[in-house]
């Protein structure tokens, strides 16, 4: 048996675009996308593949709070990152 991480894996990345791709796919006009965050291989993926296809297409992360890990970078560079402070990719 094999241990497959879901944040570095290649194939899984790309497993997680085909969501991208089917956003892309059913939102004509589409002009952001908002992703749920943990490990990174989500974001990852659709942020690959909608980037590709569509480049000024918004990619937003969302995120809990409670999560130190992930906020951390956040939180250097706002300090009120919690509020509608948004960044896109």
């Amino acid at each position: 048996m094999e241990i497959i991480c879901s944040y570095d894996n290649p194939d899984i990345i790309a497993g997680h675009g085909t969501m991208g791709l089917e956003i892309v796919g059913q939102v004509p006009g589409l002009d952001a996308v908002l992703v749920p965050v943990g490990g990174g291989g989500l974001i990852a993926g659709v942020a690959v593949a909608v980037k590709s296809l569509y480049p000024d297409v918004l990619v937003y992360v969302s995120y809990a709070l409670v999560i130190t890990k992930i906020r951390r970078p956040f939180d250097a560079r706002s300090t009120a990152c919690h509020q509608r402070s948004l960044r896109s990719l």
